[in-house]
């Protein structure tokens, strides 16, 4: 009963007959994590879809336009290898903890603190 006066016209509607514009027909779009997994399975070997190459250039380079999370890939794959030590190793423990996670760690929750009690003087209002 309740559902009828909630959602009144839009009952038994999934909404996207009357808004199109939300159908996302590619599918979730993929990870910074599976393209990252990809690139290293694949060697660093590239697949570019034939939609996405911008021109082919005279001396044999090609110039192609590549999503944010692809470009995000390729750049943290371009500091591991040519950034100096920091930045690459850097790169290289940011790509172990997205594949592999992050190492667990263990604290101990059940040890004591002592805390000093501060000696203060007792102060009382005057009568």
């Amino acid at each position: 009963m309740g559902k009828e006066k909630n959602f009144g016209t839009k009952i038994n509607s999934n909404g996207f007959n009357k808004n199109p514009e939300n159908i996302n027909k590619k599918g979730r779009p993929v990870s910074i994590r599976q393209n990252l997994k990809d690139m290293l399975e694949n060697e660093g070997e590239l697949r570019v879809e034939p939609e996405n190459v911008i021109s082919v250039n005279d001396d044999g380079s090609v110039s192609i336009k590549l999503p944010k999370t692809d470009a995000i890939t390729y750049k943290l794959m371009d500091w591991a290898i040519n950034g100096n030590g920091n930045e690459s190793i850097k790169a290289i423990q940011i790509m172990l903890e997205q594949i592999d996670g992050k190492p667990n760690s263990t604290i101990d929750v059940n040890e004591r603190l002592e805390i000093p009690l501060l000696d203060m003087p007792i102060t009382r209002w005057a009568e």
